[in-house]
């Protein structure tokens, strides 16, 4: 739904941030595949989402 999309928009921000900095500190390659577990809103209890999404290339 779209009153999701700001929750959403933030959620991939963060994930690719995540994903930068383990490519950073060598942990993560590009290219490689990530596990992402998420929820449809914040708070505990709401996970409910698994994504698997790829490192981003250069």
């Amino acid at each position: 739904p779209a009153e999701n999309a700001p929750w959403q928009e933030d959620v991939d921000h963060r994930i690719r941030w995540g994903m930068e900095q383990a490519m950073k500190y060598g942990l993560l390659t590009p290219g490689e595949p990530v596990v992402a577990v998420q929820g449809w809103k914040g708070g505990l209890g709401n996970t409910n989402t698994l994504r698997i999404i790829y490192a981003p290339t250069p």
